[in-house]
């Protein structure tokens, strides 16, 4: 039984949320692109503004924590600054690994916090309806996650040899924001110190815990490299 089936017993015309946060995770090097992602202009305005706009303006979100280089700290609280986002409680000293910066935010975290969505500063694209949708289907299920399913035949590679070839029905390409209850991951951080996790999804998979998908969108792209800013420049957050 899922926390919000715990916490809540109500129809579901009158369900109301467990209060819930967002960690922004923008501490990385952004060695693929070559420079600092969060503050690249698109559309006239820093990369991470947008994402955080989306966090800003979603009504089940009560408080942003960012998690940021140690050396972009004021550059990032100057964003926050500039465009009004009055939820975000704290900028943290993000760490080396993304599972270091996850775990600084969450110490920031207060306790009547009950679910947490991360999200890639990177994505700019995700939409509140996304966000709510992943954060309602973790009410219930303590993990969901976006994701979308994947186009393209995939190989298992070893060694720069074809291993096998999974069904391709079965294999969805992981996005975020996922979504979780605080304890739970917390407690999965607790019991797995494994820095090489891509995601936090993989520490609840661990546990045995089922982690519901919530279909993302195409256009919830990482800017990974410089041509994923001309894929959707002209399009904004739809």
């Amino acid at each position: 039984m899922g926390l919000f089936s715990r916490l809540f017993k109500r129809s579901e015309k009158t369900l109301s949320l467990p209060i819930c946060a967002a960690v922004i995770v923008a501490a990385g090097t952004s060695s693929r692109f070559g420079q600092d992602k969060p503050f690249l202009d698109l559309d006239g305005k820093p990369l991470i503004a947008h994402s955080l706009q989306t966090f800003q303006d979603c009504a089940l979100i009560r408080d942003i924590y960012i998690a940021g280089r140690p050396e972009r700290i004021a550059e990032l609280s100057a964003i926050v600054k500039l465009f009004g986002f009055d939820k975000v409680r704290t900028v943290v000293k993000g760490g080396e690994t993304r599972r270091q910066s996850v775990e600084a935010a969450l110490r920031e975290i207060p306790q009547d916090v009950q679910l947490v969505a991360i999200h890639d500063a990177a994505r700019p694209y995700a939409t509140g309806k996304l966000i709510s949708e992943c954060l309602a289907l973790a009410a219930k299920h303590d993990a969901a996650i976006a994701a979308i399913p994947a186009t393209d035949t995939v190989k298992i590679v070893n060694g720069g040899v074809v291993v096998s070839t999974p069904d391709r029905r079965s294999v969805y390409q992981a996005q975020t924001p996922q979504a979780f209850s605080v304890t739970l991951l917390k407690a999965a951080l607790a019991k797995y110190p494994d820095d090489s996790v891509t995601d936090e999804a993989q520490l609840i998979e661990r546990m045995g815990i089922p982690v519901r998908i919530v279909h993302g969108s195409r256009r919830n792209i990482k800017i990974t490299y410089p041509e994923d800013l001309l894929q959707f420049a002209a399009g904004g957050n739809q």
